[in-house]
């Protein structure tokens, strides 16, 4: 499994969770958060990547996913060519909702039926019902 913008792990440690005999290889463009996000997750090989530059070969993972860090990519287009690239024959990648890729999407004239194809296939997998995830903001406030 690949993970791009792995940042502090948090994903990283769920994959491995889930699935304990995997190789899991996560990434991010920042070496501060791979600093911090290895020694948290060390059952992963942590490396410094581009998603818009990914120095793996074509077809070397089964899952590449994302969590959260596209959004700082600032050519998604060729990150998400990259991420087509990387996958095996049958390996699978999945963003959508709650992301600018969402915006992409509605924009096509074809929109609406790419989502709903999305939608009926993710509900398929995990089944029907809404999915949560817990998830933490930390606020800061400053003044001089």
């Amino acid at each position: 499994m690949l993970e791009l913008a792995a940042g502090t792990g948090v994903l990283t440690a769920n994959m491995l969770t889930a699935a304990p005999s995997a190789e899991v290889t996560a990434t991010d463009l920042n070496e501060a958060m791979l600093a911090l996000g290895s020694p948290r997750v060390p059952g992963a090989m942590w490396r410094q990547a581009d998603a818009q530059r990914l120095p793996f070969p074509n077809g070397g993972f089964d899952l590449v996913v994302c969590q959260f860090g596209v959004m700082f990519i600032p050519d998604r287009i060729q990150a998400f060519t990259e991420v087509r690239r990387v996958p095996a024959p049958g390996g699978r990648s999945g963003y959508l909702t709650g992301t600018p890729v969402l915006a992409a999407v509605e924009e096509r004239s074809d929109g609406p039926a790419v989502r709903a194809t999305v939608v009926e296939e993710m509900a398929a997998r995990p089944g029907p019902g809404p999915v949560t995830a817990p998830m933490t903001a930390y606020v800061f406030r400053a003044a001089a």
